[in-house]
């Protein structure tokens, strides 16, 4: 029993050690041109994007922006949105948002 116990924590510490970590890469916008910033998400499916905000000064926005569907979560679709960038005003992203699926009980 001990040595399987102990065979089990090594195991589980190997797995550990050789999974990659996935950390996500974050991005100053305003100091990226708008196609690095989708070859980001192209490459990576996910980044968070920060940007300072218009509306308050010395603040700083970010969200998690992802290139499709399949980095939301289930309830979620990648909506179109902007971000600022190097090189434009409103470089095109998406962003996750909560959707509600319509379900039609009368048909």
């Amino acid at each position: 029993m001990k040595n399987t116990i102990s065979r089990m924590a090594l195991t589980i510490t190997a797995l550990a050690l050789t999974t990659p970590a996935f950390a996500i890469e974050r991005v100053d916008t305003p100091q990226t041109t708008c196609a690095n910033i989708q070859n980001i998400l192209n490459r990576d499916g996910a980044a968070i994007l920060r940007y300072p905000s218009k509306r308050v000064a010395n603040y700083t926005l970010y969200d998690r922006y992802v290139s499709g569907d399949r980095f939301c979560k289930r309830d979620e679709r990648a909506e179109p949105a902007l971000v600022p960038s190097k090189d434009r005003a409103n470089c095109h992203v998406r962003l996750c948002k909560t959707y509600e699926p319509i379900i039609d009980f009368f048909d």
